[in-house]
């Protein structure tokens, strides 16, 4: 009997962890259950889990825009015959470099039905079905779904993001981390967004000055990736602004153990007007929930999707006067920091737990391997 395999269309899968764009495939194969896969690694990944069988055809990790010449070593494995593959399940955000390969794929391997996972809204919608060439596409909120399924005129699935909770615990040495931080005895607020996608820099230069100048014992750190030019020109400047107020605003880039972090700091803030280039529902939140780190969002819809008042605090996008209130209303209100971070962490296991994640998934190949 031909085995049931999926073969999972990403960029390498690799470490380091830090794109969703790879967490999320990896986290499907690591919670299946019932189906095994075909993934795609650099050369130096011999092996990748138990339940896939890892093609090491990419030179190295990559980074977050995939080369050229990946994306045809990538066309050449999927036009490989294999009878064991029956769903091919695409990552990619829709652009026209890696719909064309979609579409040339779809053509010559008619048989094999074909899904596009679309975690992240797209930059416009206008003329948006020329990048969806799959059978099935499935959305990361129900405000992507909408907005998607009109445009397509078509149905689209919802499947939340997942993470691995178990591997998220509460941090038992968290003074320790903090000491290594020099913030034992400080209310320790973490940005861990990008700056120019996020369109955030000019809300953190007036809320971040304002908190430091009114709580002395407040510490601000922004962990961000600068991916692009323009971000780090960005940092530049918010590193110039926020110069007179010392080490009360501390800039630490990419940080290598984000998970430690979380789970030192008081409070995690995302005050951001946008998510464009972002999953619609970050998994550095859903991480933060995780470890009980207690989270603000900005009123955005996939953010509502992803707590509530009861979870989480919520302030309106771009709303400087709001956000500066509310984080100085919930400075050191432990009791209040103690019932959200409860809240949040049920949420989390409950809804956004990659094992629910997978769950969904194979769902949705049974139906496509059955039709």
């Amino acid at each position: 009997m031909t085995e049931n395999k999926i073969l999972m269309v990403t960029k390498p899968l690799a470490p380091p962890w830090h794109d969703s764009g790879k967490n999320i495939p990896r986290d499907v194969v690591r919670f299946s259950k019932e189906f095994r896969y075909r993934v795609f690694t650099p050369r130096a990944v011999q092996s990748f889990h138990e339940r896939a069988d890892a093609a090491a055809i990419y030179p190295r990790p990559g980074d977050f825009s995939p080369p050229m010449a990946n994306q045809i070593r990538l066309l050449m494995q999927l036009l490989k015959r294999d009878r064991s593959i029956r769903v091919f399940h695409y990552f990619f955000t829709p652009n026209p470099k890696t719909s064309m390969i979609g579409s040339v794929v779809n053509r010559i391997k008619r048989k094999i039905p074909s899904i596009q996972t679309i975690s992240s809204e797209p930059a416009s919608y206008h003329n948006i079905g020329k990048l969806i060439f799959s059978d099935r596409v499935v959305s990361g909120s129900k405000m992507v779904q909408s907005r998607l399924s009109k445009a397509l005129n078509r149905e689209v699935d919802l499947v939340y993001p997942g993470i691995p909770v178990e591997e998220f615990p509460r941090l038992s040495n968290r003074r320790n981390v903090r000491a290594e931080h020099g913030i034992e005895d400080r209310f320790t607020v973490l940005y861990p967004g990008d700056f120019v996608f996020s369109k955030v820099t000019d809300i953190l230069k007036i809320a971040v000055t304002q908190w430091v100048k009114t709580h002395p014992d407040m510490t601000v750190i922004l962990a961000c990736r600068t991916k692009t030019a323009e971000d780090r020109d960005a940092a530049e400047d918010l590193k110039s602004h926020f110069r007179p107020l010392g080490g009360a605003v501390r800039f630490l880039g990419e940080v290598e153990n984000m998970t430690a972090l979380l789970q030192a700091v008081d409070l995690v803030i995302f005050p951001v007007k946008s998510l464009y280039a972002k999953m619609d529902i970050p998994l550095v939140l859903l991480e933060a929930m995780a470890v009980g780190a207690p989270v603000l969002v900005s009123d955005l819809p996939s953010l509502r999707e992803m707590i509530t008042s009861d979870e989480g605090l919520i302030v309106p996008a771009g709303d400087a006067e709001i956000l500066i209130r509310t984080v100085s209303e919930i400075y050191k209100n432990s009791e209040r920091l103690e019932l959200l971070t409860a809240a949040a962490g049920k949420r989390v296991r409950r809804d956004f737990h990659a094992a629910v994640m997978a769950s969904n998934y194979e769902r949705i190949y049974h139906e496509m391997v059955k039709a």
